[in-house]
């Protein structure tokens, strides 16, 4: 596996990757994670059984978190010194992911791609210069050209697939396939109670209210705190939780409007070891973003029992049942979000059942170990495949 993104830098991308290939070595398969270096991690290491192989890098303007790799092609040719792959799989499609569509080639084993991230939508948390969106156009169509050459490309939603094949020029394109993404189903569950989160918000008996992810304009963070400031003061408590580009303005919101800062907590990052907690003992999980191909967060949320309000557009969309385990709306509108939050607290025994009903949603459809199969199944097609053209 090939991917830009990995532990411990926390996102959607490296949790789902991660998840993945602890599962394919608890079925006994031999699986190398090829990724990027970060500080204080050692270039070469095992985990879950797995091999993680890290090339050098430097990091990426802006989005410092994440990094880009600097000729990984080394790390790779070292790699097969030790032995061979039956399958490259690329899970971003920057320079370690393009890497993995060349280590196929030169392999001649199949590419498999995952579409993960809908950066049209993430150039809109950063600055509208020309040079930038200049950039992003040029890496959009490169994306789309490396899982064009791919033998097949996945994506976690009907919504991604329909992003991804307009982008695919009419004579150069991979045919995609739906996978949905998965998590671990027994860390995230209902009725953890440690750590105290209520304590630790000073909740006083008030529902917690969580919204848990980048801090970025293309997650909605301040669409979030917009509808937290139209609900009746005292009504809950909201908590924000994680990091990035939007971080400086909300800690400036919380300071500059006094009833937003006596409703809503910043947290920054959350461990995650006590991730699960905090979503199990969050009575809603908040989340307008407009860039979701998926929403691994929305899974975790809904398997811990949180009810989930998120946006109707886009992977969100096709994971909650709308008034059953969760709540669509217009990642746009605040004030609808704030109705919709208010509808929610106002009838504690629907949001119990709904609560229920997310966490089974979430328990039938949402397992690592089921996306595990789709990609084995896959996997060895596309080998058989692979084996009768050559």
């Amino acid at each position: 596996m090939f991917t830009d993104t990995y532990l411990p830098t926390h996102d959607g991308v490296g949790h789902m990757v991660s998840d993945l290939a602890r599962s394919f070595t608890k079925r006994g398969h031999n699986v190398t994670i090829f990724t990027v270096a970060l500080p204080g991690c050692p270039l070469e290491e095992s985990e879950s059984g797995a091999r993680v192989l890290r090339a050098r890098s430097i990091p990426l303007p802006y989005y410092g978190q994440y990094r880009t790799a600097v000729m990984p092609w080394i790390k790779v040719t070292g790699a097969v010194e030790d032995g061979g792959f039956d399958v490259s799989h690329l899970h971003t499609p920057a320079m370690m992911g393009f890497t993995g569509l060349l280590a196929a080639r030169h392999w001649d084993v199949p590419a498999i791609g995952t579409f993960h991230t809908n950066v049209k939508e993430m150039q809109k948390s950063l600055p509208r210069t020309r040079s930038l969106r200049m950039f992003f156009r040029l890496f959009w169509f490169w994306g789309a050209g490396v899982y064009a050459r791919c033998n097949v490309v996945t994506a976690p939603s009907s919504a991604a697939k329909a992003v991804l094949l307009s982008s695919f020029r009419r004579d150069k394109q991979s045919p995609v396939e739906v996978v949905p993404n998965g998590i671990d189903v027994e860390r995230f569950h209902p009725g953890i109670t440690t750590p105290d989160w209520p304590s630790r918000l000073d909740s006083n008996g008030k529902p917690i209210i969580t919204f848990l992810g980048r801090l970025t304009l293309d997650k909605g963070i301040h669409t979030f705190l917009d509808a937290i400031a139209q609900l009746p003061e005292g009504s809950c408590r909201a908590v924000v939780a994680g990091d990035g580009l939007e971080k400086e303005k909300v800690v400036a919101r919380l300071s500059s409007e006094p009833a937003l800062g006596r409703a809503v907590r910043y947290i920054g990052h959350v461990s995650e070891e006590e991730k699960p907690a905090l979503l199990s003992q969050s009575q809603l999980w908040v989340m307008p973003s407009t860039a979701d191909t998926s929403s691994i967060s929305a899974m975790e949320a809904m398997s811990s029992g949180a009810v989930c309000i998120a946006s109707k557009i886009g992977g969100p969309a096709e994971m909650i049942r709308n008034g059953e385990t969760g709540f669509l709306v217009d990642p746009h509108d605040p004030r609808a979000i704030a109705r919709t939050i208010s509808h929610a607290l106002s009838d504690a025994e629907s949001l119990s059942e709904m609560s229920r009903n997310a966490r089974e949603c979430a328990m039938d459809t949402f397992s690592i170990e089921k996306m595990a199969d789709h990609y084995l199944e896959l996997y060895e097609r596309e080998i058989r495949a692979h084996s009768r053209e050559t």
